[in-house]
């Protein structure tokens, strides 16, 4: 969990500070989720739940996050992002864990 966290703050850092913004364009980062369920017993239909939880106050989150976390629905071999809105530059701290 602990290497998600640093991992995030590299790639918030990375995606924000060379961001060039021009006109009503909102900043973003867009962090990749994708889930694979491999094995004899893998469900290739079955739905998987990732959140993203912010573990700094004031983190930036996405549209339509409830309850202090966002939620991501896959299934086995798709992708999804989280869509971070990037305001203000920051070190924010999140955890994201599959359910």
């Amino acid at each position: 969990m602990k290497k998600a966290g640093i991992w995030l703050c590299i790639l918030l850092l990375s995606s924000v500070l060379p961001l060039t913004v021009q006109g009503a364009v909102q900043p973003e980062v867009m962090i990749p989720v994708t889930v694979v369920a491999e094995g004899s017993g893998a469900d290739p239909a079955a739905v998987y739940t990732v959140e993203l939880i912010p573990q700094t106050p004031g983190c930036p989150m996405p549209e339509g996050s409830e309850a202090g976390k966002f939620v991501l629905e896959l299934t086995s071999g798709s992708t999804r992002h989280f869509r971070i809105p990037c305001d203000a530059l920051g070190v924010y701290d999140y955890t994201i864990r599959q359910q």
